[in-house]
């Protein structure tokens, strides 16, 4: 019914080729009930970040905080050379919009979906990498090398610097409202979305 709880069982986050780190929160009653974390994003070599990470129920009142950071980000579009930042959520039992589609909570002003999710965009200007947030390493851009166990000679391995000017866009946060009709059975996906801009908080963090 309208009040009924869904279990989340499977949580993906997918951003293109200028992003770099993304968080999708749950927020109940003012704090972070849960968290799904990628601390280093790689388009080319991840694509769609499964979380690993245990089931979790999301309960009516429930917002979502999605925060997606970008090196040098581009617009927001539907092309690989353009961004995208949602959270891909598969949960029973399915819900699914007044206009019958699955659950779908996009950053889009003016959009009609069905699901009455409210939202926000916000953008912020980070100083350097320091300010991402990673919750791992350090910014010495250099890991230590590793004794190895053969004969062969290890290496250490060097990132790239973190001097240049880099852009990293964004929080969202989606309320997540009672259901508008009774759920089907079955799991379904539920898309948090900051492709377009809707109902939700968006943080952009613009890294400069």
């Amino acid at each position: 019914g309208g009040n009924q709880a869904v279990t989340v069982i499977s949580e993906f986050l997918h951003m293109h080729q200028t992003g770099v780190r993304m968080t999708n929160e749950v927020i109940r009653g003012g704090e972070v009930f849960h968290k799904a974390v990628v601390d280093v994003y790689d388009f080319d070599q991840q694509g769609l970040f499964h979380v690993p990470q245990e089931s979790y129920e999301v309960l009516p009142g429930d917002s979502f905080r999605t925060t997606c950071y970008y090196k040098d980000g581009v617009a927001f579009g539907l092309a690989s050379k353009e961004e995208m930042c949602i959270a891909f959520i598969m949960y029973y039992p399915a819900k699914r919009s007044a206009y019958g589609q699955p659950w779908i909570c996009p950053h889009e002003p003016g959009a009609d979906f069905g699901t009455g999710c409210e939202g926000e965009l916000e953008y912020v200007d980070l100083n350097g990498v320091d300010d991402l947030g990673r919750e791992f390493g350090d910014s010495s851009g250099e890991c230590a090398a590793t004794p190895s166990t053969n004969t062969s000679t290890t290496e250490s391995l060097a990132g790239q610097p973190s001097s240049a000017p880099n852009k990293e866009p964004a929080t969202i946060t989606l309320k997540v409202p009672s259901p508008t009709t009774e759920p089907t059975s079955g799991a379904d996906w539920l898309g948090l979305s900051l492709l377009l801009p809707s109902a939700a908080v968006l943080l952009v963090v613009l890294l400069a």
